[in-house]
């Protein structure tokens, strides 16, 4: 039976096999030949996928924190275009940098970075276990910090997770204890922005609080600056001074540290910091440039060291100007006066201040003794924000002024930058210190806050109208027994300023220390008189003190006394020089005569000894109030000694009080006093 012919899916014939074409031979076979070899190719790539696959799985099996971690941000395109763009940015600075731009380039070269070490507990410990979590929280800081992340991985370990990440800048690290409900973050970069502000995002981010316990997360840190930096830049960083020497660099679990404030003005960079330390109470502690300018446990036995011996020892100051003061103590004290009518407070960092009203109230507080709260409201009180020291030159250059005068000039001002070269000039210059001097009413008094000159700081300070000005005096701790004579190293500039002092006329001047100001070192203040006169009122003694005290000051609205340290007591302790300043004065290469047996010029009569003195002229007040004594009580052996005393010490010239000299010997001040008496005391006795 013949069957019908097959048909296709379009319903025509089918045709058959093919058939070989005349010409062509073995076109078929070579057909299937290839067909074979492509099905073999691909079950070949099929295993070798499985394979691949399999030994994948297998990894994820030993490593599930490799495999199952959270979906993260491709970093590689970043990089590579950040590169790009660093290239080229490179490439322009190369071609147009300037001088100042190719030093900072320089400078990111150097071996030198920052390392910021934070410890947090009192976590939940579920964000502790969690890789997941941990990775966000750390791609967050990094993002807010401005920084660039390369790679990141985590570890679950037995207990707890590590994690380290390789930053463009250096690294980040972190390490948790959840059965402790803790975590230590590792972050280091190189010079750029300060690390302390990534702090708040740092306990924004980690500080996670565990809901089963009632204490809330606590902060550990600390700050350093690491590698090697070049000599000009060792004091230019702030944390190279007191803030990451005393503060930043402490990382103690017993010591909590608070930022309160930082900011960078156009003067200087201003930080607060809120500490409590152990066995101390809570403090708060005001940098500027990173220098500790004052803190809470020690600023009023500093400010009223510094104002009322000045107050004191005028006989009615009423008129009173401030130089520098941003915090508001200094005018506090003054207020405190009866007698005061108008205080002028010059002072040229006005942010400084606002930070301050902010940050410190406590310092400007005046609610207790003023219908004001703040001392800055008083009615008295005139602030003006400019630079003091050209704001006293414009007006008081010339004796022959219009301005009026001040009974007392407070000089509380920035600390100078000696290796600046205009500050050197100041010191050779008479200009400023003439200004004061022009400033000050016959009987006027000047109280500076003297220190150790500080090394250089990075900023501009104090611009007049025509040039800078710093003044020497607020400069450093007091002189220590292991310091230098005073003619050589940091203490050259307070013999330039002396040698002004002594040009312009003011005929008195005294050291005294307060130790008790919470600084490391005790703190020199300098008191100058315009008149020889006027400098009896510093030898007051503690029964006069007491009496002037009580019948100037203020009473308070609280019934507490209005000074809370200074009293007639300090103030008989104030009117010798600090020990030190006699050492380092007697160490000068040209040694002093009176610093070889100076009891021995006095007590016995010496005045064909040949040897002159350049005395201190209130040394000269207390030979002259010794003759007054000797006059009253017959003590004529006595006034024969004062009288030899007196022409040694005025260069064996007459006793005039009234000479225009300003020297200072530490040793008079100390043992002329002492020495007369006690050979007084011994004619009283019969001696």
């Amino acid at each position: 039976m013949k069957l019908p012919p097959l048909r296709t899916l379009d319903g025509a014939p089918d045709a058959g096999p093919p058939r070989k074409a005349k010409g062509v031979r073995g076109e078929g076979r070579s057909i299937n030949v290839a067909s074979a070899k492509c099905l073999y190719l691909a079950l070949l790539l099929a295993l070798l996928a499985f394979i691949v696959f399999s030994a994948g799985a297998c990894w994820g099996v030993l490593h599930p924190n490799l495999m199952h971690r959270p979906r993260l941000p491709d970093v590689r395109g970043v990089k590579n275009q950040e590169n790009t763009h660093l290239q080229e940015a490179m490439d322009s600075e190369d071609r147009n940098a300037s001088k100042g731009e190719l030093e900072e380039e320089h400078a990111s070269r150097l071996p030198t970075g920052q390392h910021l070490l934070v410890d947090i507990n009192h976590i939940d410990p579920n964000f502790l276990s969690s890789e997941e979590l941990l990775t966000e929280a750390t791609y967050e800081l990094i993002h807010a910090s401005n920084l660039v992340l390369l790679s990141f991985h985590c570890l679950q370990r037995v207990v707890g997770v590590s994690c380290a990440g390789l930053l463009k800048e250096s690294h980040i690290t972190l390490r948790t204890w959840p059965n402790y409900g803790a975590i230590l973050l590792d972050l280091f970069t190189r010079d750029r922005e300060p690390l302390i502000s990534v702090l708040p995002i740092v306990e924004k981010l980690f500080a996670v609080p565990n809901r089963e316990l009632s204490e809330e997360p606590r902060l550990v840190w600390s700050h350093q600056l690491r590698g090697f930096r070049e000599d000009d830049e060792l004091f230019a960083n702030p944390f190279e001074q007191d803030l990451g020497q005393e503060t930043l660099q402490k990382h103690r679990p017993d010591w909590v540290k608070t930022l309160l404030a930082s900011d960078e003005t156009n003067f200087q960079q201003v930080d607060v910091y809120e500490l409590e330390k152990p066995n101390s109470l809570p403090d708060k502690v005001l940098y500027l440039d990173g220098f500790a300018q004052s803190s809470l446990l020690g600023e009023i036995q500093y400010h009223e060291a510094l104002v009322h011996p000045a107050m004191i020892s005028h006989p009615n100051p009423r008129r009173v100007a401030i130089i520098g003061g941003a915090e508001g103590a200094t005018l506090r004290e003054v207020l405190k006066h009866k007698s005061v009518k108008e205080v002028v407070m010059v002072e040229i960092d006005e942010e400084e201040v606002d930070i301050c009203e902010e940050y410190l109230p406590e310092w400007s507080d005046c609610s207790d003794f003023s219908e004001e709260e703040s001392c800055f409201d008083d009615e008295r009180a005139t602030v003006i924000f400019a630079d003091a020291f050209g704001w006293f030159i414009d007006r008081y250059s010339s004796e022959e002024t219009d301005e009026a005068k001040f009974d007392c000039i407070i000089m509380d001002a920035l600390d100078p930058d000696k290796f600046v070269s205009i500050v050197g000039s100041l010191y050779k210059s008479d200009a400023f210190v003439r200004s004061l001097f022009n400033g000050l009413s016959e009987e006027g008094v000047v109280s500076v806050a003297r220190k150790r000159p500080r090394l250089k700081s990075s900023r501009a300070t104090l611009t007049s109208t025509s040039t800078t000005y710093q003044f020497v005096m607020q400069s450093g701790q007091c002189d220590s027994l292991a310091d230098p004579a005073e003619d050589s190293g940091p203490s050259q500039d307070e013999i330039h300023m002396f040698a002004a002092l002594k040009s312009v006329g003011f005929q008195s001047s005294h050291y005294y220390a307060e130790a008790h100001s919470h600084y490391l070192d005790p703190w020199c203040y300098l008191l100058m008189f315009k008149d020889a006169k006027s400098r009896a009122n510093w030898y007051k003694t503690s029964a006069e003190i007491e009496v002037e005290l009580h019948k100037r000051l203020l009473r308070t609205k609280s019934g507490k006394p209005a000074l809370r340290f200074f009293d007639a007591s300090e103030m008989i302790g104030y009117q010798f020089s600090p020990k030190p300043d006699e050492v380092t004065y007697c160490r000068k290469q040209d040694t002093p005569w009176e610093c070889d047996g100076f009891e021995e010029y006095v007590v016995g009569s010496h005045s064909e000894s040949g040897k002159s003195c350049l005395a201190s002229p209130n040394s000269v007040t207390v030979i002259e109030d010794l003759h007054e004594w000797t006059a009253k009580n017959n003590a004529s052996s006595i006034g024969n000694e004062l009288a030899s005393a007196a022409t040694i010490a005025q260069d064996q010239g007459s006793c005039n009080i009234d000479r225009n000299v300003v020297m200072f010997s530490p040793v008079f001040e100390r043992h002329l006093k002492q020495v007369c008496a006690r050979k007084i005391v011994g004619v009283r006795r019969g001696r």
